[in-house]
């Protein structure tokens, strides 16, 4: 992986690459909402969760503050969903059950858990997930939306890396913060999504964003109107690594 010059301004921009390193997680709580989740049959499982995303691995804890599940906890190897009254639910090797399903194809809660830590786990460490050996990244120009022009990086990613697909696009606006993100969801058949990041906040020392809202997008870039998902972080905790310093 070669980094570029696009790549160094966004991280500069995020914290820098050095802070990140000693971040072990980000202990979030968040509430996930959207129209994609009425879709799938699963409207509220989302809507008060807190959830710690790992930065050295691909992981990611979920408390449930509400309904009929505790905990979870999502690696990509294995998903295990556990009840309020103690009944543990697990599915390893996941993504194969998704194998067939297209956009309004139903989720069991299993299903739901899945994408969402996955897809969390990839926006919460990004941009600094681009950075990660054996990505392949390409500057490709500018962009033009709401008066601001954003310069953008596509990435592909390693093989092996599980997040939406292979390929992506990530839109930077002057200062090197991400604003947009491009992608196309595999095991929903191919739908897309425009990943729109908002209201960043100081969190120690990393500009971290307080609110996402994914779109789809047509063949020329341009966003739909349908709120599909709707990330708001109510706290952000960044947990540094034992026996290093946050300043």
């Amino acid at each position: 992986m070669v980094m570029t010059h696009l790549l160094d301004k966004a991280l500069a921009a995020h914290g820098g690459l050095e802070r990140w390193t000693r971040v072990d997680a980000l202990d979030l709580s968040l509430s996930i909402t959207g129209g994609i989740w009425h879709v799938k049959g699963q409207p509220h499982l989302l809507e008060h969760i807190s959830a710690s995303v790992m930065t050295r691995e691909p992981r990611v804890l979920v408390t449930f503050e509400s309904g009929a599940y505790s905990s979870a906890d999502w690696t990509p190897e294995r998903t295990v969903l556990t009840t309020t009254s103690g009944e543990t639910l697990e599915r390893t090797h996941a993504r194969e059950h998704f194998d067939g399903q297209f956009i309004a194809s139903p989720w069991d809660p299993l299903d739901a858990v899945y994408f969402c830590s996955y897809a969390i786990w990839t926006y919460f460490n990004s941009p600094f997930l681009f950075a990660k050996p054996g990505n392949v990244l390409r500057d490709i120009g500018p962009w033009q939306e709401g008066g601001e022009t954003w310069s953008r990086l596509h990435i592909t990613f390693a093989e092996g890396l599980v997040t939406h697909g292979r390929h992506a696009v990530a839109y930077f606006d002057d200062s090197g913060l991400l604003r947009r993100y491009d992608y196309v969801v595999d095991i929903m058949g191919g739908a897309t999504g425009a990943n729109y990041a908002h209201g960043y906040a100081d969190c120690t020392g990393l500009l971290i964003p307080q609110h996402r809202q994914v779109f789809g997008y047509d063949e020329q870039g341009r966003p739909q109107s349908t709120l599909l998902v709707d990330i708001e972080v109510l706290s952000t905790t960044v947990v540094f690594a034992e026996g290093t310093a946050s300043a």
